[in-house]
């Protein structure tokens, strides 16, 4: 138990968090997963179909995506706020419930995200520092994306912090990672031009793509 392994000590703390990660893996492995490669492919979809191009959608689009997910977002919030329990997910209809909201929310705030950011670049506070800072993350996103899910997993897992925390640490933690983000990736673009991560990512493309050509012209 949680009693047992914190009152022996840090060991004993740590034997308890590393353990639990084995729940966050299966969590991730059996519900994430799934909404994540649902989120890729719609992602390839858009871009298939340059959905998103500035030359093809306009400011008023993103206006009413806007206005359409941010009720969304609200009803999921509203939802975990006064109606969620966890005792109750053992019954399919309340899981399902749950499950539906979830992944309705999850799309939304990504299309908010995204058209928030397209008004953003495109108002006048386009050439603001801080989006000089996003372009810089946004040029190591890969690094950045696995480094921040590495640091919350040490944080709140490993370190015990998850729910032990509150909201203001939380966002206070959020904004301080994310300033340390914008000076890292800043150096390594000065000092190398990509991220680890990419370079790695780039290598292994062109190794896959060779390898491709390579087999069509046998």
């Amino acid at each position: 138990s949680i009693n047992q392994n914190t009152s022996q000590g840090i060991l004993g703390h740590l034997k308890y968090n590393f353990g639990q990660i084995k729940l966050v893996y299966e969590y991730y492995a059996t519900g994430v997963m799934f909404s994540s490669l649902a989120m890729i492919t719609l992602g390839f979809s858009i871009a298939k179909t340059k959905a998103f191009y500035k030359k093809v959608i306009d400011t008023k689009t993103h206006k009413k995506v806007l206005m359409f997910c941010i009720p969304l977002i609200i009803l999921w919030s509203l939802y975990k706020l006064f109606i969620f329990k966890h005792e109750e997910m053992d019954n399919p209809f309340n899981f399902y419930i749950f499950w539906f909201l979830s992944n309705t929310s999850a799309i939304a705030q990504t299309f908010f995200v995204f058209s928030g950011f397209f008004l953003f670049y495109n108002s006048k506070l386009s050439n603001s520092l801080i989006l000089k800072g996003f372009n810089k993350m946004g040029k190591l996103s890969l690094t950045n994306y696995i480094s921040h899910s590495l640091f919350g997993l040490l944080v709140y897992k490993v370190l015990g912090f998850f729910g032990q925390s509150n909201p203001t640490f939380d966002f206070l933690l959020s904004i301080g990672l994310t300033i340390v983000q914008i000076i890292i990736s800043h150096c390594i673009l000065v000092k190398y031009g990509k991220g680890p991560l990419e370079n790695i990512w780039r290598k292994l493309t062109k190794l896959l793509l060779n390898e491709k050509q390579h087999t069509t012209h046998r």
